[in-house]
C-alpha cells in the first residue's frame, strides 16, 4: 500500500468555508441521530420549531469536510475507502443557535506514522458571522489504514479518565436499518455508508453508520437521560471510535457520573463489542455562564 505524504498534507491549502442552517436543518439532524422517538417527555423539542433546541454535536456536521477534502488531493496519496474515523472532540463554546451563518478554518494538528497505519489530526474551528466569536471548535482524527511507514512521530494513546460519582447508568440506543441513508443527508456523503460495493472494497460486508451519527446518537442519549433535557449544559464532548457500528444494531450505552463530568462507553449489544470508548463530557455547572466557561 502507498504511504501517506506528510509533506502534501502539511501543505494542502484548506480554504475558509462558509455555511448557514436553520431549524428544518437542526430537525433533520436531530431525526438522524434517534431525536423524536418520545422517549423523554422533552423530545418534542428536538423535532418541532416552537421550542426548538439544539443538541451539541450538531456542531460537528461541519468537521467531515475537510477530511474528504484532503484525500481527494491527489499529493497526499491515500485513496478515500482506506479512511476510518478515530477520535474526535468537540469544544462548544456556546448554547448553539437555532440558526446561523459561520466560518469555519482549518489547521492540521498532528501527521501521526502508526506503522503500518496513519493518522491525520485536523482542528476545525467554527466561528458566527454576526460576533465574530468561537461558536464550537472540532478535533478530528483520521486512521488511514495501511497509509504508515512514512516516519513520524507516534502519539502515546490517550485515556479519559475515570470519574466518581452517581452508580453506573445504562441506556439503550437503537439504530434503524436507514439510519445512515438519513444521517447522509445531513452533509456526509462518504459512499462508505451507502454503498455496498464501496463498503466491500473497504474490508467490510455492508456499509457502515458513520462515526460521527454514532457520536450524535451517543450525546442525545446523554443529554435526554443524565442532563435532563439540558443541552447547555454540555460544554465538551470526546470519545474514540472503537470498531464500526452497522445501521440496525443496538447501542447500550454506560455511564458513571460526577459533579461536571460523564464518563463512559457504548456497546453493540447484538455483538457485545464496544464501539464508543473513552467517552469524557465536561459539563458546565447548572446555570453557570457559558460565554464565562468557553
Amino acid at each position: 500500500m502507498t504511504s501517506l505524504d506528510p509533506a502534501a498534507v502539511a501543505a494542502h491549502a484548506f480554504p475558509e468555508r462558509t455555511a448557514s442552517w436553520g431549524p428544518d436543518d437542526v430537525i433533520l439532524y436531530h431525526l438522524a441521530v434517534g431525536a423524536g422517538a418520545g422517549a423523554a417527555p422533552f423530545d418534542l423539542r428536538y423535532v418541532y420549531e416552537r421550542d426548538l433546541v439544539v443538541l451539541p454535536s450538531f456542531g460537528t456536521l461541519f468537521a467531515i469536510a475537510p477530511i474528504l477534502e484532503l484525500l481527494r488531493d491527489p499529493a497526499v496519496g491515500v485513496p478515500l475507502e482506506r479512511l476510518l474515523h478515530g477520535e474526535h472532540r468537540i469544544d462548544v463554546h456556546r448554547p448553539l443557535p437555532v440558526a446561523a451563518t459561520i466560518t469555519t478554518s482549518v489547521r492540521v494538528e498532528a501527521i501521526e506514522d502508526k506503522d503500518p497505519h496513519a493518522v491525520v489530526a485536523l482542528v476545525v474551528e467554527s466561528r458566527e458571522v454576526a460576533d465574530d466569536r468561537p461558536l464550537f471548535t472540532n478535533r478530528y482524527r483520521g486512521f488511514l489504514r495501511g497509509a504508515g511507514g512514512f516516519g513520524g512521530t507516534r502519539r502515546p494513546r490517550d485515556r479519559a479518565a475515570e470519574t466518581g460519582g452517581r452508580p453506573e447508568s445504562t441506556v439503550r440506543l437503537p439504530t434503524t436499518p436507514s439510519q445512515a441513508l438519513l444521517y447522509r443527508l445531513c452533509g456526509d456523503k462518504h459512499p462508505l455508508h451507502v454503498d455496498p460495493a464501496f463498503a466491500r472494497a473497504a474490508g467490510f460486508d455492508r456499509p457502515v453508520l458513520h462515526g460521527l451519527c454514532t457520536f450524535g446518537l451517543v450525546c442525545h442519549g446523554v443529554v435526554s437521560s443524565l442532563l435532563d433535557g439540558d443541552a447547555t449544559r454540555l460544554r465538551t464532548m470526546s470519545a474514540r471510535f472503537a470498531e464500526v457500528v452497522f445501521p440496525g444494531e443496538t447501542l447500550e450505552l454506560s455511564c458513571r457520573r460526577g459533579t461536571d463530568a460523564i464518563r463512559g462507553v457504548a456497546r453493540c449489544a447484538e455483538r457485545g463489542t464496544d464501539v464508543l470508548t473513552d467517552l469524557a463530557i465536561d459539563l458546565r455547572m447548572e446555570g453557570q455562564d457559558a460565554e464565562r466557561t468557553a
